[in-house]
């Protein structure tokens, strides 16, 4: 919830805000290379989490946007697909590849909200 939150106050021009700041430093220190027993959306958390670090800059991308293609590139098959995963086994492949390919491309800026 962390990277939804500081995604929602960056997208709202708060980049100067405590709480996102604050959060920024909470996805900087937060290993993502092992979200598969601790987190029940993994690919719903790499999505926010990837978005909020892009728009974050700095170290916080370089490290977020590394554990997060670690973590990702690990899990994909050798179809180019990725597998359902904790909660989201009911959306299926489509939305496991789908969230998997938006988060590994923010700085594509493929989703007109945070083209530039």
């Amino acid at each position: 919830m962390t990277g939804s939150g500081v995604l929602c106050l960056f997208l709202a021009g708060q980049f100067d805000d405590r709480s996102a700041l604050k959060g920024v430093k909470t996805l900087e220190a937060f290993d993502f290379t092992h979200l598969s027993g601790e987190i029940r959306w993994p690919y719903y958390t790499c999505y926010h989490c990837s978005q909020a670090a892009s728009l974050a800059g700095g170290e916080a991308r370089e490290r977020v946007l590394r554990g997060i293609a670690t973590y990702l590139l690990g899990r994909q098959r050798n179809d180019g697909s990725w597998p359902p995963s904790g909660n989201a086994d009911y959306a299926g492949e489509c939305y496991a590849t789908s969230m998997a390919i938006l988060s590994l491309t923010p700085s594509y800026q493929i989703l007109p909200i945070y083209q530039q």
